[in-house]
Order: C-alpha cells, then structure tokens, then sequence
C-alpha cells in the first residue's frame, strides 16, 4: 500500500520520536536501515509487550523492541498501539511498508486474536466472541484455540476449556502451552 523512511537523529532532533498510535493498514513491517553501532536507543515501543516477547536488543524497558541488525524486521498488526522510541546518540534510520490485505479471512481472524488477547482478562465474554468469529474465518488456528481455551476457562467453562486445549494440541503438538 505505502512506505516511509523515518529517520532518529539524536543531532538535528533531540529525543524525537513517534507518539503512541496505529497504522491505517492490515500489516506494519519496520525494517532497520542503520546498523546497531551507529546509534544507542531508540526502537518501536508496544505498551501492551510483557518481558517475555522482548526483542533480542530490546534494551533495558522490555516493552521497547529494535531489530538486531541492518535488514533484520519487526511485522505487527497495524491495529495494534505502538510508538516510535527516539535515539539517545546517533542516527537510527527505518524504512516502514504498510500492507493492506483486506478481504484475507486469516489476517482478519489475527487482528480478532489480538483483541481478544487484550479482552481476555478484564472482559472474558468479549474475548470469546471475538475469537468464536475468528475460528469461523480460519478454524486451524491453534492460538485462538488456545485462547478461547482460557476465555472458557476464565467462565467457567472447563468443558469446553479442555476440548479446545485438545483441539489446540492436536493443531500443534510441539506448543504445549
């Protein structure tokens, strides 16, 4: 759909950086154009990461993600909030593709995951609809199933729990969660 190079210059601007926002697309790609030793911090922030899903240069906040070298890429759901970290020294240079694909039923089903995901403690019932019309768009979602699995669980649902945690483990034998 659309591509921009953004560049963090520590120089000419200092701390810039891209407020807390979500692209107007189906997928955001941020690929690095600068190679790590031409700049120190700086990277996408994801309010929402927990340490866990932190990048390999992530630096010392876990929720700030920078790829670890010149080409390596960060792809998320352009729904998904985020912001622009600036550089504390040098020159961080970024080129970000926007891709719509819309119409396709399983990047749809993903971007209802990720909402779920967000719903999934505070409004359990939220979560599983979302997820109930995200398994109907693509139902070899071994995620979702592992998700409505907990929506279940957190209902009371343990039923219903169990049978797709089994679902969701035959999909995919080597992710026991």
């Amino acid at each position: 759909k659309d591509a921009i190079v953004i560049k963090y210059d520590a120089t000419s601007q200092p701390n810039p950086g891209q407020p807390l926002h979500a692209d107007k697309s189906s997928v955001s790609v941020n690929i690095a154009l600068s190679d790590p030793s031409e700049f120190s911090g700086g990277g996408t922030f994801f309010p929402d990461l927990l340490p866990s899903d932190r990048g390999e240069k992530g630096g010392s906040d876990p929720a700030v993600v920078t790829p670890p070298l010149a080409g390596d890429a960060i792809l998320h759901l352009s729904s998904r909030r985020h912001a622009g970290v600036g550089v504390k020294s040098g020159v961080r240079t970024i080129l970000v593709v926007f891709i719509d694909a819309v119409g396709s039923p399983e990047l749809r089903a993903l971007d209802m995951q990720a909402k779920a995901s967000r719903l999934l403690r505070s409004d359990p019932s939220a979560a599983l609809s979302l997820l109930n019309e995200g398994l109907s768009l693509c139902p070899s979602s071994a995620a979702s199933l592992q998700l409505r699995s907990s929506c279940h669980l957190s209902l009371g649902n343990l039923s219903r729990a169990v049978s797709d945690c089994s679902s969701a483990s035959s999909l995919s034998p080597c992710d026991a969660r």
